[in-house]
C-alpha cells in the first residue's frame, strides 16, 4: 500500500497539466484515501471494489473518473483511468521514484548506459537508452506485472524482463533472451567494476536502564522467591537469564551474589539449540537455599562484546524457605519458553527454559463456562448430548511496581509455550490451584493508580487441555 502519490492531470478546458504530491489522508474499505484541491475544487480518491476520483467527498457519487482495478497503489494513466470527459489527462504515478538508471550489459564487451526518465506509462516513470544503434525502452508491464525491457518501443520486441516489487527498475541478473547478462542500477552508484564488498556485524549490547531519581521515596523493587527441598515444583521458585553475544570471541558469566558478594552457588551455563552465541542460566532457588540460606540476593549478568567490556543487573531477589505462611498472600506463574523471541533476538526453539514470577496477588474465580448440547426427540423428551466444561480464571495482582507488571506483560503472559498458575492465598475458594496448566485467553489489562506508581494487572487464562467433558457414547 503506497502512502503518496504524484498526479498529474488536466481538468478539460484548462490550458495547463497540474502535477501535485498527495500523502494518503484516511483508509476506506482497507485501502488509502487521498485528498487534493485545485481551484476551488476537492478531489477524494477512494476504492468501493475500484478506485474512483469524485468531488463530494469519499462515497460520493460525483465521479469525474474511476478506474475498474483494486491494487492497493493506485498507479495508472489513461485509458485505464476511464475519460469522463472531465480530465483530458489523468495519471497517478508513485512519489518515489529513479530519474535515471545505469543498464550495465556485458557480452563480448561491458557497456555502461544511461537510461533518462521519458515519461510515465501504467502509471510509473519509464526510461529510454540506445545501444548498438536501437533504442530500448524499460517499463512496467502491469498486465504481467513486471519491469521489461522492449525494443524499439513499449510493447515492442521483449528483450529482457524483471519481478520486482518496487517503483523503481534495479535488478542484477535481468531474465533475457539475448545472449548478454543486462543488470541495473541507480545512476547514483559507482560502475560495478569500481565497487568494493564489504560486510560487518551488527553488534546489539544488552539493553540497560537505569531509573531516575525524581523524588519518591519508593523502596527498591526486588522479587519474592520461595525454595523447597520437598518435590512439589509449586513450592520451588526458579529465575532464567540470558545474553546475546555477537561471536565465538565474545564472553559472558552470570553470577549470584549475596550482601554484595559472591555466593558457594555457581550459576550454571547452558546454550540455546537453535541459537548462535546465545546463552543462559536458570537459578534453582531450591539449591541457592541449600548452599547459601536464607537472603538478598543480586544475579548479575557480566559481558565483553567486540571488545566492549560492561555488566548488567538482571534482578533483586529475596529468599525464604517455602512454608504457608511465607506463601501466604502471594501467586505464581511458571512460564516454559520456547520460540522465537523477537525482542531479544533469540531463538528459544527445543530450549525449554523455564522460569517463575511470584508476586503479591491472587489467582482464581474459576468460570466453568460450561458449552450444552442438547437434543429433543420425536416425543419431545430432552437429552444430553455434550457437556463441556471450558473453565477460565483471573489472575490478578496487588497494586504493584512496574519490575513486577513488565515482565508478567513482556515476557511471561506474551511469550511462554506452557504456562502454569498456583496460588496460596487463605480466603481463594479453591485451594487445588497448584501448577495448573493455562493458556492466556484474553489480553492482560493494567489499572493505573491516580498519583502513584502502582498499578494492578488483570488477565484471563483458561484451561490448556479442554477435555472436561462428557458425552453421549452410544
Amino acid at each position: 500500500m503506497c502512502d503518496c502519490l504524484n498526479i498529474t492531470f488536466q481538468v478539460v478546458g484548462e490550458d495547463t497539466t497540474q502535477t501535485i504530491q498527495v500523502n494518503a489522508n484516511g483508509t476506506y474499505g482497507g485501502f488509502n484515501t487521498f485528498e487534493w484541491t485545485f481551484n476551488g475544487v476537492t478531489y477524494s480518491m477512494w476504492n468501493d471494489g475500484s478506485w474512483e476520483v469524485t468531488t463530494d467527498g469519499v462515497e460520493g457519487t460525483e465521479i469525474v473518473t474511476f478506474w475498474e482495478s483494486t491494487p492497493e497503489c493506485p498507479t495508472a494513466s489513461m485509458p485505464r483511468w476511464v475519460d469522463n470527459g472531465y480530465f483530458s489527462t489523468f495519471t497517478t504515478a508513485p512519489c518515489s521514484f529513479c530519474t535515471c538508471v545505469k543498464v550495465e550489459i556485458i557480452g563480448a564487451e561491458t557497456d555502461i548506459i544511461s537510461a533518462n526518465q521519458a515519461g510515465v506509462e501504467n502509471g510509473f516513470y519509464y526510461y529510454t537508452f540506445v545501444f548498438d544503434s536501437s533504442t530500448y525502452y524499460i517499463y512496467f508491464n502491469d498486465l504481467e506485472s513486471r519491469w521489461e525491457i522492449n525494443q524499439d518501443s513499449i510493447g515492442g520486441t521483449l528483450v529482457a524482463y524483471a519481478i520486482i516489487d518496487s517503483s523503481c527498475p534495479i535488478f542484477d541478473g535481468w531474465t533475457n533472451a539475448l545472449e548478454l547478462t543486462i543488470n541495473t542500477f541507480s545512476c547514483a552508484c559507482t560502475p560495478r567494476e569500481d565497487r568494493i564488498f564489504r560486510q560487518y556485524e551488527v553488534v546489539k549490547l544488552p539493553d540497560t536502564f537505569v531509573e531516575q531519581n525524581r523524588g519518591l521515596k519508593d523502596c527498591c523493587c526486588s522479587y519474592y522467591v520461595l525454595g523447597s527441598p520437598d518435590q512439589e515444583t509449586w513450592k520451588k521458585d526458579q529465575t532464567s537469564a540470558w545474553i546475546k553475544l555477537s561471536d565465538l570471541g565474545d564472553t559472558h558469566t552470570f553470577t549470584l551474589y549475596k550482601n554484595g558478594q559472591p555466593t558457594s552457588y555457581v550459576c550454571p551455563n547452558y546454550s540455546f539449540i537453535n541459537e548462535a552465541n546465545a546463552f543462559y542460566t536458570t537459578i534453582e532457588w531450591s539449591d541457592v537455599l541449600e548452599s547459601d540460606g536464607v537472603g538478598c540476593y543480586t544475579l548479575k549478568v557480566e559481558f565483553v562484546i567486540s571488545g566492549i567490556t560492561g555488566d548488567f543487573t538482571w534482578g533483586k531477589y529475596d529468599l525464604k524457605p517455602y512454608t504457608i505462611q511465607n506463601a501466604l498472600k502471594t501467586a505464581r506463574i511458571k512460564a516454559i519458553f520456547n520460540g522465537y523471541h523477537e525482542v531479544d533476538q533469540i531463538d528459544f526453539t527445543a530450549s525449554n527454559v523455564e522460569s517463575t514470577h511470584r508476586f503479591f496477588g491472587y489467582i482464581g474465580n474459576r468460570q466453568p463456562n460450561t458449552e450444552i448440547d442438547n437434543i429433543i426427540y420425536d416425543n419431545r423428551e430432552m437429552k444430553r448430548v455434550i457437556r463441556e466444561n471450558l473453565n477460565d480464571y483471573e489472575i490478578i495482582t496487588e497494586p504493584s511496581d512496574e519490575c513486577i507488571i513488565r515482565p508478567m506483560v513482556e515476557l511471561y503472559l506474551l511469550s511462554e509455550n506452557q504456562l502454569f498458575i498456583s496460588d496460596y492465598n487463605a480466603h481463594n475458594h479453591s485451594y487445588r490451584y497448584l501448577d495448573i496448566p493455562v493458556i492466556v485467553s484474553e489480553s492482560a489489562q493494567i489499572e493505573y493508580k491516580d498519583l502513584s506508581r502502582k498499578a494492578t494487572l488483570t488477565c484471563k487464562v483458561s484451561d490448556k487441555f479442554k477435555s472436561n467433558r462428557t458425552y453421549y457414547n452410544g
